[in-house]
């Protein structure tokens, strides 16, 4: 059952459930909503795994019942606000790991298993990084791995930190990756095979600049091997690359971003890189359409906001422009997309709304207050606004019943 475990979605980043039930009456499909009493939910600030969504907010970690709401367990001590994700690897001790990252470092919390409302944090984890991640910051997990990656952020220093704490339970492995320049976060990650064999499927993707915060990356550098800390080769880009990179079956995907915001907003696109066994590549410049954003990358399409927010589009994996549509309401400040089986929803103020593969919107629902935050699931859709959350779920299908 597919889930979504962290930023984008997983480590894949493509911001799709294309296995998911989506949603079609999104006020008849609603499951139950739940308050954040004063509280709002963290941009990206939703994870969907085993029957849990957790939730990031303004002031911490809410941990409910996917199919209640009841809250099971709460941290409170600091808001994931540089990053969270849900530990997808198998332990030893066979424990549920949630890995925050705080603006004071990162923490690691033990999910409670004997039904108490209480958590531990491990403290083998918790101080490993005492330096302030800052707002550059970001955490980046390849998926069944037992390590991480971490940013500062912080300008002028190497700031990205491969961390592996499994390794040495009493001191947690910690590792700088040889490579000259500044690291972009968000970083992107992908087990799956995207070259032929000879190359193993264990890599890494990581934005770089020589000349960071002033520019964004200017080339990709990429690692081979679980764990692996030095780089095996790089790919450089003629003009600033906005993270995250997208690792897909078709091909590396790339938003060519300018970072000088006086420079026209025609020059942005997307490069679709197909890599080759000995680290050569063959790009692909997509400029059909105007992106505003990273791309929602399925197995039959690109998806994302364009013109500043005013508009869908949809390409082929090729990046030939399929359709576009306007997007309604004055708010170009919009959440989203995401995907989840053939239905691309995003947020545009208190709205949601819903686009089938062939343009129809088929979900139009308002909320009480600003959404925030969006994410797909088997189960559904999950809506973070200001005020609350909310599970959207296929009505047609009983989604928690333990035959499912």
């Amino acid at each position: 059952m597919s889930e979504w475990t962290g930023y984008r979605g997983g480590p894949r980043r493509s911001a799709a459930v294309t296995d998911g039930r989506p949603v079609r009456d999104a006020a008849a499909g609603e499951r139950w909503a739940g308050g954040l009493a004063g509280a709002q939910v963290l941009p990206n600030g939703i994870r969907v795994a085993d029957g849990r969504v957790y939730v990031g907010r303004t002031d911490g970690l809410s941990v409910l019942d996917a199919a209640t709401g009841r809250q099971l367990w709460r941290y409170t001590e600091a808001a994931p606000a540089c990053g969270f994700f849900v530990d997808p690897a198998k332990h030893e001790d066979d424990h549920r790991y949630v890995v925050l990252a705080t603006p004071d470092g990162v923490v690691r919390l033990e999910e409670p298993t004997d039904g108490s409302r209480s958590y531990a944090v491990d403290s083998t984890v918790d101080c490993e990084i005492d330096a302030d991640i800052e707002s550059g910051g970001a955490l980046c997990h390849p998926p069944k791995a037992a390590y991480y990656y971490v940013t500062t952020g912080r300008e002028g220093e190497r700031d990205l930190t491969l961390v592996q704490p499994d390794l040495r339970q009493d001191d947690p492995f910690l590792a700088a990756p040889d490579i000259d320049g500044s690291v972009v976060p968000p970083l992107s990650a992908d087990y799956r095979s995207l070259v032929p064999s000879k190359i193993p499927s264990s890599n890494v993707y990581i934005g770089v600049s020589e000349e960071w915060p002033e520019h964004l990356a200017d080339r990709a550098v990429i690692t081979e091997g679980t764990g692996a800390v030095d780089p095996a080769y790089e790919i450089p880009f003629e003009s600033d690359l906005s993270p995250p990179i997208v690792p897909t079956s078709a091909g590396l995907y790339a938003w060519d971003c300018v970072a000088d915001s006086t420079v026209l907003f025609e020059e942005q696109g997307y490069h679709r890189l197909e890599l080759g066994p000995g680290g050569e590549y063959e790009g692909t410049s997509i400029t059909d359409y105007l992106p505003d954003a990273p791309p929602v990358v399925t197995d039959d399409g690109i998806y994302c906001t364009a013109e500043h927010g005013a508009k869908l589009t949809a390409a082929t994996l090729e990046g030939a422009l399929r359709w576009e549509t306007d997007i309604p309401g004055r708010s170009r400040d919009v959440t989203g997309p995401v995907a989840v089986g053939d239905v691309v929803y995003l947020g545009t103020e208190n709205r949601l709304l819903g686009y089938d593969t062939a343009r129809n919107r088929v979900v139009d629902r308002r909320f009480d207050s600003q959404i925030t935050a969006l994410a797909g699931a088997a189960t559904g859709v999950y809506v973070g606004t200001e005020s609350a959350v909310y599970a959207l779920t296929d009505t047609e299908t009983s989604v928690y019943d333990e035959s499912d």
